[in-house]
């Protein structure tokens, strides 16, 4: 679970510039001449905590699924090496 907290803490903002680039333009959204423009004029206008807007609930969405996966890799990891005879 701590890996998916740590992953979100860096892709979570990632998400956030490349969805304001993509309604860029639209009705009402402001224009960007890239991603380093949007995180400046969202820490100028919003601060930090709008880059991580949506953080809680991903990571709600996949701390769960990530802590299931690693549980279930390293249990067969062990169950597919014991079967192949390494390990006691």
């Amino acid at each position: 679970m701590m890996a998916s907290l740590s992953s979100q803490a860096v892709f979570v903002p990632i998400d956030v510039v490349s969805q304001k680039l993509m309604v860029q333009g639209y009705s009402g959204h402001e224009k960007y001449s890239g991603g380093i423009d949007v995180v400046c004029k969202v820490l100028k206008a919003d601060g930090v905590r709008e880059l991580y807007r949506g953080f809680g609930l991903s990571v709600i969405t996949y701390a769960p699924s990530s802590a299931v996966w690693w549980a279930c890799y390293g249990a067969s990891q062990r169950v597919i090496w014991r079967l192949l005879g390494y390990g006691s």
